[in-house]
C-alpha cells in the first residue's frame, strides 16, 4: 500500500493511504480544485489551470490503479466463491454474494468494514482482527468479551 506523508503548518504528521477505496473528486465551485479522499480523510489541491489538474489527477488514478493491481497480484489465490480487497492495508477475503460499501472504522482491534449481500441487500459490519491482538492474550481476551456483549 502507497500512502501519502502529509505535515500541516504546526508540523503534525498523518498519513494518508491510497488504497482501493481512494477515490477522486473535483471540489465544486472551487476552480482547478480536488480532493484525494481515502481512508475518512482528504486531500484537496489546487492546479494552475485545467491541464494541470487533469496530469495530476491521473497520475493518482494511475497510483491507485497500480495497488489494485498490487493488491489483486498478491501470490495467494481466494478460495472458489471468494475475492480480495484491502482496506488501510488489511487485506479481507470475503464471500463473493457481499459488496464492499466502505471502510467503517480502524483501531487497536483491527479494521471495520461495511459490506452489502448483493442477494437481498442486507448491510454486514465485518472486522479484521489484527495481528498485534492476537499476540497480547490479555488484548485478545477482553476483544472476546465484547464479542459477546
Amino acid at each position: 500500500m502507497v500512502s501519502v506523508k502529509l505535515t500541516d503548518s504546526k508540523q503534525h504528521h498523518s498519513q494518508l493511504p491510497i488504497d482501493s477505496l481512494s477515490r477522486i473528486s473535483n471540489l465544486p465551485n472551487k476552480k482547478n480544485g480536488f480532493q484525494l479522499i481515502s481512508n475518512k480523510k482528504a486531500l484537496v489541491l489546487y492546479a494552475t489551470d485545467d491541464g494541470e489538474r487533469e496530469k495530476w489527477k491521473d497520475a493518482i488514478k494511475l497510483v491507485i490503479e497500480e495497488n489494485i493491481e498490487k493488491e489483486e497480484a498478491m501470490t495467494e489465490k481466494p478460495r472458489d466463491g471468494m475475492y480480495f480487497f484491502t482496506v488501510n492495508g488489511n487485506r479481507f477475503e470475503m464471500d463473493k454474494k457481499y459488496e464492499l460499501i466502505k471502510q467503517v472504522g480502524c483501531g487497536a482491534y483491527g479494521t471495520v468494514v461495511s459490506v452489502r449481500d448483493k442477494n437481498d441487500q442486507a448491510r454486514y459490519a465485518v472486522k479484521k482482527v489484527s495481528c498485534q491482538l492476537i499476540q497480547n492474550a490479555q488484548a485478545l481476551l477482553l476483544f472476546v468479551k465484547q464479542l459477546m456483549i
